[in-house]
This record gives C-alpha cells, structure tokens and sequence, in this order.
C-alpha cells in the first residue's frame, strides 16, 4: 500500500510538472533537454513523462527534443531504459548528427549571413573546427566578438583578410572549442563570471 501511494503520488508530481510545462512552453513548441547523457532519474522521468503526454495530446503538450552524446549516454542506463521503452513505442526519433564537411558548412554560414558566397571562410572554419557544428559557432561567435568578423546590411560578412587571402589561413581561429568559450567568458564580465562559478560547480 506504501508502495501504491508513492507511485500515485510520483505521478501527480509528474504530471503537474507536464502541465507546468505546457503552461510555460505553450503547444507548438520544444523543450530542449541538452546533454541527456548526464540526467539524473528524476530528470529522464520527467522528460519521459512529458514525452508520452506529448504523445497523446500533442496539442495540448510540448514536443520534447533531446541531445545526447552517443558514447557517453550508454554510462546512464537510466536514460538508455527510458529511450528503449520510448522507442519500443514508437515515440522516438533518433536522428545522428555527425561533422558537417565543407558543403555543409556553407550552408550554415549561408543561413547565418543571410548571403551567397563564403567559399573560402567556410573551408576553413570547417577544417579548422574538424565539422564540429558547435565549435564552429562558438569560433564564429567569437570572431564577431573580437572585430574579426564583421556583419554588413549590403555585403554581409566580411573580414580585413577578404581582398588578399586564398585560405583564411590568417584568420586569428582559436585553437579548440575550449580557447573559444574560455575567451566568451572571459568577456562577459566579473559578476557574470562568478555566477557561472556558482552553477558549474552545483
């Protein structure tokens, strides 16, 4: 009986956190869960939960959208438990993204720029961030911080290496996608600085 009363509780408890989240998040959008590989129970129950109200009621409830790195989330067999009973319903999509090639990569700096062209920039900020889609915002991102990358309303980006480059190769890149946030943090401030502190380490 103890048992059966945890569980109807757990699952008010679930449920009204769904319902919170329909509130908030609205029908017709996602709650994204990033890095799912590092969820605790309660976290892969209640985006499983959501998930299956999804399921029944999609107008009612938000989609939920998971990232996970593959390697890694066979460490969680909390979420591989959930994903499978999820998937053996047939309320999963997997879809596996791996590193963009140069095509790829100018296709993202066509969307993010709005404009034709980038050849060159997009070669190598793809050779320089190995496809990797978050290094390469991140880099981006950074290059805008720095002056490096400029944002034009007629002719789009541009850098001070446009008229005599063949590679970008002068392009200052950081090194790693760790070089790239560690300069964005250190740009945010000191206050800010400590509140990411504050959170990394709860």
């Amino acid at each position: 009986a103890g048992h059966a009363a945890q569980d109807e509780a757990r699952g008010r408890l679930l449920e009204a956190l769904a319902q919170a989240l329909a509130h908030v998040v609205g029908a017709g959008h996602a709650v994204v869960v990033d890095d799912l590989q590092w969820a605790d129970a309660s976290t892969v129950e209640a985006v499983t939960h959501l998930a299956r109200r999804h399921a029944q009621n999609a107008e009612a409830f938000p989609r939920v959208v998971a990232t996970a790195r593959r390697d890694e989330l066979t460490a969680n067999a909390v979420a591989l438990v959930a994903l499978q009973g999820l998937e053996r319903d047939g309320l999963l999509m997997r879809l596996e993204l791996g590193a963009f090639d140069e095509w790829q990569m100018l296709q993202l700096v066509h969307a993010l720029s709005r404009r034709e062209g980038g050849v060159r920039f997009a070669a190598r900020l793809a050779a320089a961030t190995a496809g990797n889609v978050f290094f390469a915002l991140e880099t981006i991102r950074a290059l805008l911080e720095r002056g490096e990358l400029h944002v034009d309303a007629d002719r789009g980006w541009s850098t001070r290496f446009d008229d005599s480059t063949t590679s970008y190769a002068e392009l200052p890149l950081p090194r790693s996608v760790i070089d790239a946030v560690h300069d964005r943090v250190a740009r945010i401030g000191a206050a800010a600085s400590r509140l990411l502190e504050a959170v990394s380490l709860a």
